[in-house]
């Protein structure tokens, strides 16, 4: 009960009839008449053995054999094959006992063999057309071996003739023969024509003289038109099927309310078709289907709680059912429960080991739960068993991401494209990897192509913006931020950014509005704070910065970054004690901030032996900091060390051989101490660089 489904009600008489002559008296085929087979049997036996009425003696031996015991239920205690037998015998006898075809072909349809037993029908009907029941019978037949044009022809003469008044028996049949005509014709594909035969069914009037399923009959039209309908997007019409079934209060009007409900869920109605899901388990309480379908209905609402309910009572009568797992496990997730989550989706893939979307759902939740390796292990298994689909390439890219292992997430994401290339949201990812990879021309790009497929996705012109600042594409990126802004008009960070890399000094009015909208949406947004000291220290307006410095700190920002930033606009407003406060307040945080920063503050208040210990304590041996040692030189040559000036300032030039600056002053200190020859090179030097530089400019 998952989804309704078309019935086949193929009617056959219950009786095996159509006698042939036999004597008269008390002969067996009178005792079988009468219910007594065991003595017709004996006295059948008999008559075979002295050649009397041999040929209706195996007839009626046949129905013996079909009829062991009145007392027993209806096909019960029976032997088709012997009565098989005996009817062929008395065929072989009498070639024009039509009843005894009749009567085999039952047989077969007994036995399973649907071929034979059209034979059976189809010789049966020539020797005698007008046998009660038999063209019916012989309709029958044909569905049940799918010859359905056959079936269509038959149950067509026989509306016509019961239309006709020609049989009153058949006219009984008459609503049975339009549904299965239907039947017939929506095998065909012609729903056109079964959508009328159902319709002619159902508005057939009901049997009054005999009992014959007029009801049921009815009923099953109806499901079925409800059914083309569904097919036709008519759900509207469906749904009033369906109640109409209810309505006449049918003996299975839980099946309508189910199959209501269904289709309610279908139309995305989830209130009418939990309504209707319970209602149906009210009148059927062993209808298990009813509440996986109420699961999805509750699941489909966001109402995942009752969802798991339903599901886990489901699962309850249905232990087995790899499903029922699967959307269990995704509420269990959607509830934050996610070691239920990943216990049902391993009984899903216990239940099904070769379903790949089990693999893919509990690897991302060992994703999600840092279990890197578990993770793994399941991506793996899903490309494994379908290299072929986007989803397992995409969700091992996204395990590797997690592992920040973007060498190798960039060609699942690739490979993912090339099965899948609009699955878009691989080119954001892949972009993303290339970031971090360093690689901002690749992202710039990727992120392009996503754009492309989603205009309207604010994430793709953020993370493009980001790679157009980093390859100093500023006037780009900063179009890409205020398309960002006007797809979200909330999103901070864009204002900051777009604040950040607007052209300087000539929108820096522009550049403040974006500042301050950013910190009005985020009042505590640290990073808007930080970035804007930095605008305020390069226009020159000190005491802002060193405000705004502060104020980045008290909201998150790191520490030392933000005590550097309110030591340098400090420094540069002659704030001498201050600058020296922060940066000693920096080195809290981090000793290789503002070591370099103070040692100039010292200096500058004449602590020359201070700020040279602070040197001391940021440069080592192996040191790259070329500025760093040539601060310390100039320090120790106003202390009269001058061959540890002359130390640090060959330390300078090796690691940044390009500075005219270092040149001139390490000719300063040759010539100091005596080193003419040296001097001169070095100023010669010095000008060899400046004058290279000027051609550059």
């Amino acid at each position: 009960m998952h989804r309704p489904t078309l019935a086949l009600l193929v009617i056959f008489s219950a009786a095996f009839v159509a006698a042939p002559l036999h004597a008269q008296g008390t002969s067996g085929a009178d005792l079988a008449m009468t219910s007594k087979y065991a003595e017709a049997m004996i006295q059948l036996n008999k008559e075979i053995a002295a050649g009397q009425n041999v040929a209706s003696a195996y007839f009626w031996r046949a129905y013996c054999w079909r009829n062991p015991d009145p007392s027993l239920k209806y096909d019960a205690g029976v032997d088709n094959e012997k009565a098989i037998a005996d009817y062929t015998k008395a065929i072989e006898l009498d070639p024009a006992m039509a009843a005894a075809y009749r009567n085999r072909g039952k047989c077969w349809t007994r036995l399973g063999n649907h071929q034979r037993a059209l034979a059976d029908y189809l010789k049966a009907y020539q020797l005698d057309p007008d046998m009660s029941y038999l063209a019916n019978e012989l309709a029958s037949a044909r569905l049940l071996v799918n010859d359905y044009t056959g079936a269509i022809g038959d149950y067509t003469r026989m509306i016509g003739q019961a239309k006709a008044g020609s049989s009153p028996t058949e006219q009984m049949f008459l609503a049975s023969y339009y549904y299965h005509r239907g039947y017939a014709r929506a095998q065909t594909k012609d729903l056109a024509g079964a959508f009328a035969d159902y319709t002619e069914a159902i508005n057939e009037p009901s049997s009054t003289s005999m009992n014959i399923g007029d009801a049921y009959v009815k009923d099953q039209a109806q499901y079925a038109r409800a059914g083309i309908r569904r097919q036709q997007k008519d759900s509207d019409g469906a749904i009033g099927d369906y109640t109409q079934i209810i309505l006449r209060k049918a003996k299975n009007s839980g099946e309508a309310y189910f199959s209501r409900g269904w289709t309610w869920l279908q139309n995305e109605k989830y209130d009418e078709a939990i309504a209707d899901f319970t209602m149906c388990l009210e009148l059927e309480p062993g209808a298990l289907n009813a509440y996986f379908q109420r699961g999805a209905a509750k699941h489909n609402k966001g109402d995942y709680a009752a969802a798991e309910a339903d599901y886990t009572q489901f699962l309850t009568l249905s232990p087995k059912d790899a499903d029922a797992y699967l959307n269990r496990g995704l509420v269990r997730a959607e509830l934050k429960n996610l070691p239920g989550a990943g216990a049902d989706y391993g009984k899903l893939i216990e239940l099904a080991p070769k379903f790949v979307r089990g693999y893919l759902l509990r690897g991302a939740l060992k994703r999600e739960a840092k279990d890197l390796a578990g993770a793994f292990a399941d991506a793996n298994k899903a490309v494994e068993l379908a290299p072929g689909d986007s989803d397992t390439w995409w969700e091992r890219g996204l395990t590797y991401v997690a592992a920040e292992n973007y060498d190798a997430a960039i060609p699942d994401f690739t490979k993912c494209l090339e099965i899948e290339p609009k699955a878009y949201s691989a080119y954001f990812q892949r972009g993303q990897a290339y970031s971090h990879q360093g690689n901002p021309a690749a992202a710039e790009t990727d992120f392009a192509k996503y754009i492309e497929a989603q205009p309207a996705e604010a994430g793709g012109y953020w993370r493009r913006g980001l790679a157009r600042k980093d390859l100093r594409k500023f006037p780009e990126a900063v179009a890409d931020f205020t398309k960002v802004i006007e797809l979200a008009p909330q999103y901070a960070p864009a204002y900051c950014e777009r604040a950040r890399w607007r052209d300087f000094p000539s929108d820096s009015t522009a550049a403040l509005a974006d500042f301050a909208k950013a910190i009005a949406l985020k009042p505590d947004y640290s990073y808007a704070y930080y970035w804007r000291g930095w605008h305020f220290y390069n226009t020159k307006e000190y005491p802002a910065a060193i405000a705004d410095f502060l104020k980045a700190g008290e909201t998150g920002y790191d520490a030392a970054m933000a005590h550097h930033g309110a030591g340098r606009a400090r420094f540069m407003n002659n704030d001498l004690t201050g600058a020296l406060a922060d940066y000693t307040e920096s080195l809290k945080s981090d000793p290789r901030w503002a070591l370099s920063d103070r040692a100039e503050v010292l200096e500058k208040m004449s602590d020359l032996t201070g700020a040279l210990k602070d040197m001391d304590a940021l440069l080592t041996p192996d040191s790259k900091f070329a500025h760093g040692f040539l601060q310390r030189a100039m320090l120790k040559r106003k202390l009269k060390d001058f061959p540890g000036a002359l130390t640090d300032y060959n330390k300078a030039i090796e690691l940044k051989p390009d500075d005219s600056e270092t040149y001139r002053n390490r000719a300063t200190v040759r010539k100091g101490t005596g080193d003419e020859a040296g001097a001169k090179a070095d100023l010669a030097k010095a000008a060899e660089l400046e004058a290279v530089a000027a051609k550059k400019i």
